[in-house]
């Protein structure tokens, strides 16, 4: 119960960080002419949506091991983590990129 609690829990969380990436993007998107910056913006997006894809497969692997619980709590943690430290340097590209 809590391991699957816990699943939920981190793949809102890190849904959660996708959505506020990707509203940020398309404000900026819509608010320039130069297709270069357009470009560099999509580019941006898909890859924070890889972000979360393999993020969302990993926890998906990790609810099906046959790890202990805990285990498992320390490599939701993990991949939280790390999906966002991700799309926050994504972003920092992007910023410096369309700056």
């Amino acid at each position: 119960m809590i391991d699957t609690q816990r699943k939920k829990e981190t793949a809102e969380r890190i849904a959660h960080k996708l959505e506020e990436c990707t509203e940020k993007l398309r404000r900026a998107y819509e608010s320039t002419n130069n297709p270069m910056i357009k470009e560099s913006i999509s580019t941006g997006v898909d890859v924070l949506k890889g972000i979360y894809a393999e993020s969302i497969a990993s926890i998906e692997r990790t609810y099906a091991s046959k790890d202990p619980i805990d285990r498992k709590l320390v490599v939701y943690n993990s991949i939280e983590t790390a999906a966002i430290e991700e799309m926050d340097i994504t972003m920092e590209h992007i910023r410096k990129i369309i700056s």
